[in-house]
């Protein structure tokens, strides 16, 4: 598998992929949109746009939990539903107040009885 690592931006979620480059000691930086089908874009733009907002442009600074890159998730899928789909985001809902109130090192959450 090819190892990815979620990327918390400032208003927009990534991930970065480390491509080994032949002959050199540094890694190819580059990131996929995934709320754009899996992109592949450039990291340059994306740290200039973090610069421009005062932050440090080291995107591992951002680097995103398996826990942070499941709440965000279900945060999007939350705003995504529409006036039909009240069942799903009751529950959705009740995996974010689950994933809010269980310690990280319990485990995943359970949905409640």
């Amino acid at each position: 598998g090819v190892p990815l690592v979620g990327v918390n931006m400032p208003g927009h979620f990534l991930l970065r992929i480390e491509l080994p480059r032949v002959g050199a000691s540094a890694a190819e930086v580059q990131l996929l949109d995934a709320a754009q089908g899996g992109l592949l874009v450039h990291a340059e733009p994306w740290r200039q746009r973090l610069r421009t907002m005062g932050f440090t442009d080291d995107l591992r600074l951002l680097d995103a939990s398996d826990r942070a890159m499941l709440e965000r998730s279900l945060y999007n899928l939350m705003n995504l539903g529409g006036a039909g789909q009240r069942t799903h985001l009751a529950h959705l809902m009740e995996l974010m107040a689950s994933l809010r109130s269980t310690d990280a090192s319990s485990g995943p959450p359970r949905r409640p009885s």
